[in-house]
Order: C-alpha cells, then sequence, then structure tokens
C-alpha cells in the first residue's frame, strides 16, 4: 500500500467468513469474498475501518497541545483490534513520530511497519530475556522495578540503549511506588547507566475532570519530575493519555499518549464527542417479522412487544464481537457504534436501531419505527 494512497480516507472491509482477512478499498476482492457498500448481491456483514479518520482524530488532538508538546499514539492490542500495520502507517503519514505497544512482540511487528526515526515504546517492560529483543529491533522498554533496571542496565551499558520509566502515582498499576522511586534517585549512578529518557505516569480518573484525583496526581508527577530532572536535566515527561489531553495544558508536559480517542472513543464521557467514529458494523437483513403485542423476543423472553412492531433480524452476534451484555439497548450514530443495515442502503443520519432481545452468536432482532421494510429478493432491503 502506498504511502500517497495512505495519506487519503482509506477504509479496510473484512469478511465475516474469514476472520482478520483484510483488503483495501479498491482492490481485487473478489478471491476474499469481501464485497462493498452498493453490492446487492451481498449476503455477510462487513466492518469497515476509516483510515483517514484515525489519522483526523490524531491530528485534531495535536492541534490542542502547544509547539512544544508532542503527540505520540497508543497503538497496543493491534492497534486496539483495527489492524496495527496500516494504522501506523497512516499515523506516520500523519506526523506522528512516537507509538506505544503493550508488549515486546506487539514492538517488533510495529518496527516491521514503521520508518527508522519512529520510536516504539514498550508499555509492558520485558520479561527475562526480551530485554536483547528490545535492543535488536530499537525497542524503548518502560521500565518499573528496579530488577528490570539492573537487567537493562546490563545490556544498555554497552550500547546506550534508551529506556522509559514508570512511576505510580495513584492508578496502582505497573510503576515503581513513589518510596522506590525516591530510592532509585539515591541510586544516581544505576539511573544513569540505564540512559532513561522518558520519564511517564498514568492518570485513573482523567475521564471525570472533576475528580480530585486529576489533581493529586498531577501534583505527586510534578514533584517526582523535579527530582528527576535534577538528575536528568535532558529527560522528557509524559502523563496524559486521550482523556488526559482534554484536562489542560497543565497535563501535557512534554508528549502525550492519546489511544482510545484516536479510534473514536469519547474521551469526555457527558459530552460532545471530539473525535469521529473510525468503525462501522455493516450487517445484512436475512428476515423480517411482523410481530403482534405480547410476543417476546429472544432467549430469557428479555423483551416483550408492547404493539404491533416490525423487526429485522440481522446476521451478525457475539461470535462476530457483538457484546451478550448490549440486548435491549439502541444503536446509535450519536452515540456508541451503530450498525447501518443493510450493505445497499444509504447512511441515516441520528437514525436508532433499538436491539430487541439477547445478543446471540450470529444473530440479533433490531427495529426500528422511522423507516419501512420491504422485500427484495435476497437480501431483505432497508430503505428511508
Amino acid at each position: 500500500m502506498s504511502e500517497a494512497s495512505e495519506s487519503k480516507i482509506e477504509r479496510l472491509q473484512t469478511d465475516r467468513r474469514i476472520p482478520g482477512k483484510a483488503v483495501a478499498e479498491g482492490q481485487s476482492n473478489c478471491a476474499s469474498g469481501c464485497y462493498g457498500e452498493g453490492d446487492s448481491s451481498a449476503r455477510y456483514g462487513t466492518v469497515t475501518v476509516d483510515l483517514g479518520a484515525i489519522q483526523r482524530n490524531w491530528q485534531s488532538l495535536r492541534r490542542t497541545l502547544n509547539s512544544d508538546t508532542e503527540c505520540g499514539a497508543v497503538i497496543k492490542a493491534n492497534a486496539y483490534g483495527l489492524g496495527a500495520g496500516p494504522v501506523s502507517r497512516v499515523l506516520y503519514a500523519g506526523g506522528c513520530r512516537s507509538y506505544f505497544v503493550a508488549t515486546v512482540d506487539e514492538g517488533i511487528t510495529a518496527r516491521r511497519h514503521l520508518e527508522a526515526s519512529a520510536e516504539i515504546y514498550v508499555l509492558g517492560g520485558f520479561r527475562p530475556g526480551g530485554e536483547i529483543d528490545c535492543v535488536t529491533h530499537r525497542l524503548i522498554p518502560v521500565l518499573f522495578t528496579l530488577e528490570q533496571m539492573h537487567c537493562w542496565r546490563s545490556v544498555s551499558s554497552r550500547n546506550q540503549a534508551p529506556c522509559a520509566i514508570k512511576i505510580d502515582t495513584g492508578m496502582t498499576r505497573l510503576g515503581l511506588d513513589v518510596e522506590m522511586f525516591y530510592h532509585l534517585c539515591g541510586e544516581r549512578q544505576l539511573l544513569l547507566e540505564c540512559h532513561p529518557t522518558l520519564f511517564m505516569s498514568h492518570l485513573a480518573c482523567a475521564d471525570d475532570s472533576s475528580h480530585p484525583q486529576n489533581m493529586s496526581q498531577l501534583q505527586c508527577f510534578q514533584r517526582a519530575a523535579k527530582l528527576i530532572r535534577s538528575l536528568i536535566p535532558g529527560i522528557r515527561l509524559s502523563l496524559a493519555t486521550s482523556s488526559g489531553i482534554c484536562l489542560g495544558t497543565d497535563w501535557h508536559f512534554d508528549l502525550v499518549r492519546p489511544g482510545a480517542a484516536i479510534y473514536g472513543v469519547n474521551p469526555q464521557p457527558g459530552k460532545a464527542n471530539i473525535v469521529e467514529h473510525v468503525v462501522q458494523l455493516h450487517l445484512p437483513i436475512i428476515q423480517v417479522r411482523d410481530i403482534r403485542p405480547g410476543a417476546s423476543v429472544g432467549y430469557g423472553a428479555t423483551y416483550k412487544v408492547a404493539r404491533p412492531s416490525r423487526l429485522a433480524v440481522v446476521m451478525g452476534g457475539y461470535a462476530d464481537g457483538i457484546h451478550r451484555t448490549l440486548g435491549n439497548r439502541s444503536l446509535s450514530r450519536a452515540g456508541s457504534p451503530w450498525i447501518q443495515l443493510p450493505l445497499i442502503s444509504p447512511k441515516f443520519p441520528q437514525s436508532r436501531c433499538p436491539r430487541k432481545g439477547g445478543v446471540v452468536s450470529n444473530c440479533l432482532a433490531i427495529s426500528s419505527p422511522w423507516m419501512t421494510w420491504e422485500r427484495r429478493g435476497e437480501p431483505l432491503v432497508m430503505k428511508s
């Protein structure tokens, strides 16, 4: 895939019958069975990933920062399941140079997709033996135990391979305890021989801007940052991820690490989403049912029909990633991920398609009072 094609809006279509198989829009898809929107013979669902929206979301977040703050990107878990290869490349084309993955293996994979100028940080550090892989593939491990630091010093002292150091300021997850961090600063030689270039922490409550822990963690991090910069003046600082960016410039420091927001998740729950939706799920209708009042829908009879209704049964369920807990809820383009049905229909802005009954392995039922349904051969077609 050329860099020119990655700089424009792209979409990946994944065939429901071939998990993990993806083709770029415009390529031949006869062999894989993938199909595009507008194909009236479509029989299977597709997931569409808008790479252009991912790039625009990242650039939108970057524009909220001061000019001296870098915007990185979290691409762990295969870029949140959307494909680390195409996602990292389109972000690089948009200007991103710092990437964060969870494991050494993810880092090795990311290195194959990125230019040499990209920095790849491994948030989970490394297991014994993984330090060699980090050096070989030019990965920057995030260290959070003294054992890791002693291990890293043994390889870093030979080639000055950089690392990042993480302190726990209140998340109580990965990170040096504050007391251990101060102990580490007392062993200045160990600190220097690990060649840290980034000092970081992680906010626990940033999605709630009024939570007092945001300020508590900021102040803790500021105190620790002041100390480590007295020992390593040039070290960079990083605290904010997606929601932390929205707290304001005091939380930005030298580098921010957005993840979920890049992929369309609202970083400020309860407020208007400042990022674009990235993923669209298109599911074909396989049956339309006219239901009388009093009828129940789905396992456990969890939904009772109150008035004459028309339901559409669509091909898609928890086997396809639609969580079982989402039964009897609305799918709305204005809110969380939404369903456009079927593939050959146009988009319905602000439309809602409430799911009725539970989500089973390969199908679910939806209804919409604003739309009419008719048979037009196979598959069934929904039109506004």
